[in-house]
């Protein structure tokens, strides 16, 4: 499988001026993207399926008293749902009330056995 390469800020990556590509058959490179791509993706952010991305505003930024547990709950069934992989061997979350932000923390593994390491921070 093949998709376009996405960089730090996940806009489309450009290598000598043409849209890079990562492709294998779930390279542990791949399957970071796609787990990127996942935390990162807002329900009713597509217009051609509107139930497809994370509740963030129904769930998680839009309610005054966040529950941790919900969130986490949210998160860790989207990670389990990427293909390639296998498990969450590790996982935290964390709130700054005064800043109003969370940030998770996963370590995952992937169907070729590799920790990968995720941290998502959501204002």
């Amino acid at each position: 499988m093949s998709t376009f390469a996405l960089d730090s800020n996940n806009d489309l990556y450009f290598s000598n001026k043409r849209l890079a590509v990562v492709s294998g058959s779930n390279t542990d490179e791949e399957i970071a993207q796609r787990l990127r791509m996942r935390l990162k993706f807002f329900k009713d952010e597509w217009f051609l399926n509107s139930e497809h991305g994370l509740p963030y505003f129904e769930d998680i930024l839009g309610s005054k008293n966040l529950d941790l547990n919900i969130i986490e709950s949210i998160l860790r069934e989207q990670i389990l749902d990427v293909e390639g992989v296998r498990e969450i061997v590790e996982s935290s979350i964390d709130y700054d009330e005064n800043e109003r932000k969370v940030q998770y923390s996963v370590n995952i593994v992937s169907i070729n056995n590799s920790v990968i390491t995720e941290n998502l921070v959501v204002l």
